[in-house]
Formats: C-alpha cells, structure tokens, sequence
C-alpha cells in the first residue's frame, strides 16, 4: 500500500530489478524515481514532501550501507511507507530487524508475475500455476496447446533452475 498519486522511490542497483519496478509502477499509473543505491539517493534531493512512498534493496554492490541501514535512515527522516526488498526475506534475524523497524518485506523475486498473451477473439483463458508465486496465464485456448516461448535472465541460480525444472511440465520453450 502506498500513498495515492505519490510516486514511488526505488532504491535499487540491479537494472532489471529498476526496469521491473518501473513497468509494474506504469501498470498503475505511477511514478517510479529511481536512486541505485544511498548515495545516489542522497544526491538527488528526494525528500517525505514529494512521497512517502519507498522500495528499498537490500544488498548493494556499490554503496558503504545495506538496505537496512537505507529503511532506518529513510524512517528517521520521516518517510512513512517503506519496504525493504530482498531475496533474503526467509532470514529470521532479517526479519526480527524489518519488524523492529516497522516495514513489511517485499520477496524477490517479485512475488506474483503473471504472462498474458491476449487473443483477439477468445475470451477463454489457461492457467498454470508455476508456482504459489508465478502463474502464467494464457488468454488464446489455441495458444494454450502451443509451444510459448518465455526469456529469462536472472543472476539467482536458484531462479534459473527452477524455469528449467518447469519449462517441460509448462510447454515452455
């Protein structure tokens, strides 16, 4: 939840994680304001009178403090509505700190993306559930029994292997 026609901070390094945001935030309508990392942020003048709304990493390759040390900062200041994002988001002691704080934990990868192929003609729609976090959502029945074709790039291991794992149960090429 953030505030209404606010836009967003993303404090984020990764491109794709950047871009990601970016579209989800278009999506909706809003505003995205992107800092790669603390420094960046500081540098750029952003302050709780233009939102309260932030996304915050939480490993960064190019900065002296993690996405921690980031949400604290951003609190004391008096930014409001803050997440931490992180791969890491299992870790109690990860967790017991975002509680203390008083932000909720964001999952990455993100926790719900949805692939749509939209048909011209149908109105039927094929789901599978890749996972209890991704589903792929095909809206064309005929494109359903199909080979789809799905890109991924991921620097997680894990991520990697699990597309893999599921391309064949998923008729995913």
């Amino acid at each position: 939840e953030f505030y209404e026609k606010d836009p967003v901070v993303v404090i984020e390094d990764e491109g794709s994680m950047q871009e990601q945001w970016r579209l989800l935030a278009r999506e909706d309508g809003i505003e995205v304001l992107i800092c790669g990392n603390w420094e960046r942020f500081e540098e750029s003048g952003i302050t709780p009178s233009i939102t309260q709304n932030a996304i915050v990493d939480f490993h960064f390759g190019d900065s002296l403090v993690n996405g921690l040390t980031i949400v604290r900062r951003l609190k004391e200041r008096g930014f409001e509505k803050v997440y931490l994002c992180t791969a890491e988001y299992w870790k109690p002691q990860l967790q017991a700190e975002a509680s203390r704080l008083g932000v909720p934990i964001c999952p990455k990868p993100l926790p719900r993306v949805e692939f749509k192929m939209i048909a011209r003609s149908s109105e039927d729609a094929f789901t599978q559930v890749l996972s209890p976090k991704i589903t792929l959502k095909i809206t064309d029945t005929l494109a359903a029994e199909k080979q789809v074709k799905v890109l991924v790039i991921d620097d997680e291991s894990l991520i990697l292997s699990s597309w893999k794992m599921a391309k064949d149960h998923l008729k995913i090429d």
